[in-house]
């Protein structure tokens, strides 16, 4: 184990230790056609900033969010670097 996994807590440790065993390939066949997996994880990333961004607008949290572009593609962002590093990091 390397010195970061052996600080962590224990369901930390757990978590690592599945999204280490859970990767994907680099490269994935849509239509015959090879398209790198992380625009596959863009676009997922893009419906889910789509659908929590249609729950904050619908629950009125825009009237506390200074620049509501800016926090979206902020939000959209953190989603893809999130997906991004779980499933290549």
């Amino acid at each position: 184990m390397s010195d970061l996994t052996s600080t962590l807590p224990g369901w930390l440790t757990l978590l690592h230790r599945w999204l280490a065993s859970w990767t994907l390939p680099r490269e994935t066949s849509l239509g015959g056609a090879y398209v790198p997996t992380l625009m596959v994880v863009f676009v997922g990333c893009g419906a889910l900033t789509w659908l929590i961004d249609l729950g904050l607008a619908r629950a009125g949290a825009y009237r506390f969010i200074w620049h509501p572009p800016l926090f979206r593609i902020s939000l959209f962002v953190c989603l893809l670097s999130v997906a991004g590093l779980a499933l290549y990091g």
